[in-house]
């Protein structure tokens, strides 16, 4: 997993690093990224898998998502959301979002939707 480079996007500072630490502690290698654009704007073809927030300044999750379909690039994509209604999910899956993660996270369960968007690389 030291190779498997996971981005992570959120504009709280505190969820940003404690998700770094703990993707870290599973032996994955992580970018941190405060904003939807910062990343976009960034060298991506290391990534393996991006962790997003839905909610953001610059661009929602699901926005994010639709201009990175549109420039072709399919990493897939798990979002966290504080506001996991059914619309939030269909969206997100049209969007194509592989997993929507409801806030606040889990270990065991962001660690498994990770696992398993790996696997739809």
């Amino acid at each position: 997993m030291q190779n498997t480079v996971i981005a992570i996007i959120d504009d709280d500072r505190l969820v940003l690093e404690a998700l770094g630490s703990l993707l870290r502690s599973f032996g994955y290698a992580v970018s941190l990224f405060s904003t939807a654009t910062a990343f976009r704007k960034a060298e991506r073809a290391q990534i393996a898998c991006i962790l997003s927030d839905y909610q953001m300044p610059d661009m929602s999750g699901i926005e994010l998502a639709c201009k990175l379909r549109e420039d072709g690039d399919r990493t897939p994509i798990v979002m966290m959301t504080a506001f996991a209604q059914d619309s939030t999910r269909e969206q997100a899956m049209a969007a194509g979002i592989v997993e929507v993660l409801e806030k606040p996270l889990e270990g065991e369960i962001l660690l498994a939707a990770i696992a398993r968007a790996l696997v739809t690389r």
